[in-house]
């Protein structure tokens, strides 16, 4: 979620700051019929064009976990690996790829008791913290700014979110992608009446940002981390983006299908994760076309088989896992060691648990896999925790391995399991 891929090229380049005036009809593309369970809240939006309030959900749908029936990997290597992929603790400021990558993690309600924090006001409340980073700009000021105050902006639409893809200037400090503040509130279970404080004032909602975020959607964007946030609270399948334009799950997943394989960021494993997200959302709400649904799930399937014939010896899986000899790249220079491994195989392993079991390798390819990452991350502990850089690709294999055993976030040693998810 976090490896940027300075190679990926923008087709289109737009100001996401700024809003085109609504077109007088929408273009079909290749937008498919709404569902009968959504064509009332879609038709409302139809008749109400781009002024209509589009419909969000209450609480945002929750991915279910499938884990593995037998773990290969012990209690005692699993919590070894845990306390590798701990937050860092020397930072007196926390970057957001930072904070998305330790909510997805730990979860909001991590106290990390007993861990020592540069800053003392993170002990014993780290994730309520780092979701305070997202919600309150006042937070965010205090515990993560650098080259800009803040993040959230009222818009016309309701709140957008300042990413790393708008040209203005301190955007290296803002979201990492399209999508990913969405998709990490979904993912610690904000419901989307949650106030936000914005521009000194709490008159908005969680709900106005799915609003905005919505409008800004355009099938030439980056869409991995979209379909994920928007997935999870908006209750339509189509609707108008600020261009006019008909968009829709239908839409992004067709996009996300012409991805050549083993391109874009974190060596081209966002889109895998992508399309699982979609199938397992699909398990609670229409958000896909029947032929759709069909057209993704055999793209996993052909994914998952690909990554049990090109399994290494040892496990795992590098930046040729796809074939394409165009997407081994050298990372950036933070990572001074060969991290690909850890990367993909972690980043894979972490959307094989939220893939039905149908629709992803065999047991014994995914258990490889696991052991690989669990004796692969402490093997290189010091390594990772030299620079808060390499948090973010070790907070996956973290991620994937509590997921494998059933487990939402992952569980600090002598904390009582949380809440699992699981099929």
């Amino acid at each position: 979620m976090s490896c940027s891929d300075p190679s990926r090229t923008v087709r289109l380049v737009l100001d996401r700051r700024k809003f085109l005036g609504a077109a007088a009809a929408g273009l079909l593309g290749g937008c498919h019929a709404a569902a009968r369970s959504g064509r009332s809240l879609e038709s409302s939006a139809k008749e109400g064009g781009l002024r209509s309030v589009l419909p969000v959900r209450e609480e945002p749908l929750r991915l279910d976990l499938f884990p593995l029936l037998a773990m290969p990997v012990s209690e005692e290597h699993l919590q070894a690996a845990a306390r590798t992929v701990l937050p860092p603790v020397n930072l007196k400021k926390y970057p957001l790829a930072v904070v998305y990558h330790a909510l997805r993690l730990w979860g909001p309600e991590a106290t990390l008791d007993d861990v020592e924090f540069l800053r003392s006001d993170l002990e014993g409340c780290f994730g309520r913290k780092m979701l305070e980073i997202m919600l309150d700009e006042r937070a965010f000021r205090s515990l993560s700014a650098a080259l800009i105050d803040h993040v959230l902006e009222p818009s016309e639409y309701g709140v957008f979110v300042r990413t790393t893809a708008d040209p203005v200037w301190g955007r290296e400090a803002a979201s990492t992608h399209p999508g990913t503040y969405l998709q990490v509130c979904g993912e610690s279970g904000v419901a989307s009446a949650r106030p936000l404080f914005v521009g000194g004032t709490t008159r908005f909602a969680v709900a106005d940002v799915v609003r905005d975020e919505a409008r800004r959607v355009h099938p030439d964007g980056e869409l991995e981390w979209t379909v994920n946030g928007l997935g999870r609270y908006l209750e339509i399948r189509r609707w108008q983006n600020r261009f006019g334009e008909w968009v829709g799950f239908d839409r992004m997943a067709g996009r996300l299908l012409e991805e050549p394989w083993g391109r874009g960021p974190c060596l081209g494993t966002h889109v895998p994760y992508a399309l699982a997200a979609l199938v397992n959302l699909q398990r609670h709400s229409a958000l896909m076309s029947a032929e759709c649904s069909r057209r993704v799930i055999q793209r996993l399937k052909e994914i998952g088989a690909l990554l049990s014939e090109r399994q290494g010896k040892d496990g795992a899986w590098d930046q040729g896992w796809s074939g394409d000899a165009g997407a081994a790249r050298p990372e950036p220079p933070v990572f001074d060691i060969d991290i690909n491994p850890i990367i993909a195989t972690g980043h894979h392993l972490e959307w094989m648990t939220i893939c039905p079991p149908e629709y992803r390798p065999e047991p014994a390819v995914i258990a490889r896999a696991a052991e690989y990452l669990a004796g692969r991350v402490v093997e290189i502990e010091s390594f990772a925790k030299a620079d808060w850089h390499r948090f973010l690709p070790f907070s996956h294999a973290g991620k994937a391995l509590f997921g494998l055993r059933g487990n939402q976030f992952a569980v600090w040693p002598g904390e009582a399991d949380r809440e699992s998810t699981s099929t």
